[in-house]
């Protein structure tokens, strides 16, 4: 059985996590939040 295009990536972004020794954060937008914001988050 073929892996799926979204199987595939899921793969990727987990190898990706479990290989990274950093946090992530997954943040969602819905393009009303100010972007001044985000800079003053994560620069600080």
């Amino acid at each position: 059985m073929a892996i799926s295009a979204y199987q595939e990536i899921k793969n990727s972004l987990r190898d990706l996590y479990l290989d990274d020794p950093r946090p992530w954060i997954v943040g969602f937008s819905s393009g009303k939040d100010p972007w001044g914001d985000y800079n003053r988050i994560l620069w600080n």
